[in-house]
């Protein structure tokens, strides 16, 4: 299965978060072959901002290294830019608002599974 991955997902390999076993799980199947990850252009940038600004507030130490542990496991970037005419805005997951990047060649009919944060379910697009 071809999923879409969140940054906040990605958080979820290196702090102490709820969902994180999931999170892991999904990481190390991406990484067995049982699933394909691919992540918008922002994915990097998101994650670092998330790491600095918890690290900034003292939550944590090393943003640095554990942002550069999550870009080791990182899925294929894809261009963000062109997707944006056709994002879908998505149902709302507790007080988040996401958008659904459908992505040419994902899978059968072009769907696309969206892996999202709020409470870490799968939604086809």
């Amino acid at each position: 299965m071809k999923y879409v991955l969140d940054s906040s997902v990605a958080l979820k390999w290196v702090l102490p978060e709820a969902g994180a076993a999931k999170a892991i799980q999904l990481r190390d199947e991406y990484h067995n072959g049982v699933h394909e990850l691919i992540a918008p252009d922002i994915f990097p940038i998101e994650n670092l901002h998330a790491l600095t600004k918890a690290e900034r507030q003292n939550k944590i130490n090393g943003a640095w290294a554990l942002w550069q542990s999550i870009m080791a496991d990182a899925p294929a970037l894809h261009a963000h830019i062109p997707l944006l005419d056709r994002c879908v805005p998505n149902r709302c997951c507790r007080q988040n608002r996401h958008l659904r990047l459908p992505v040419r060649g994902a899978g059968r009919a072009g769907r696309m599974r969206t892996i999202f944060s709020a409470n870490f379910h799968s939604s086809p697009i």
